[in-house]
């Protein structure tokens, strides 16, 4: 196991224990304050094998140090969809994001049409559609 330096500020000391069942492997970090750990594995990739990765808060880092999504940020939106494009093969490589990347208010066909009826009814009337339908050259046939 690596030994633990000065600069891991939550980490005192990292160990073997016991496991709850055999066949398993249990490594207990003495830390140093509470924190929420993630834990997350990561296929192979290269030289790398399958890993395991624990990350752990640090006390130094601030809400604001951290990356806040806002959905009508298109770059950001199109960030965050483009760091799990290559991650077809394996769903475990990283905890995959739900819900709204990005949203885009803009103007709805729909809207604008019934805003130019709305104008025209303003302007001309409410109109009669029969009069519009025999309009002014009408002839009968005998």
């Amino acid at each position: 196991l690596p030994k633990v330096t000065k600069e891991h500020q939550l980490i005192k000391k990292v160990r073997f224990s016991t496991p709850k069942k055999k066949g398993w492997t249990r490594l207990v970090f003495e830390i140093l304050e509470p924190v929420k750990p993630v834990i997350f594995s990561l296929s192979p990739t290269g030289p790398k094998k399958d890993r395991l990765v624990v990350d752990l808060n640090d006390p130094n880092v601030s809400m604001d140090d951290l990356w806040v999504h806002d959905q009508y940020d298109k770059m950001k939106a199109t960030l965050l969809t483009r760091i799990f494009e290559d991650n077809k093969a394996n769903d475990n490589e990283l905890p995959r994001p739900f819900g709204i990347f990005y949203q885009e208010d803009r103007y709805l066909y729909e809207d604008a049409l019934e805003e130019q009826i709305q104008l025209a009814k303003k302007l001309k009337g409410e109109g009669d559609l029969d009069s519009i339908l025999a309009g002014s050259n009408t002839w009968k046939i005998n």
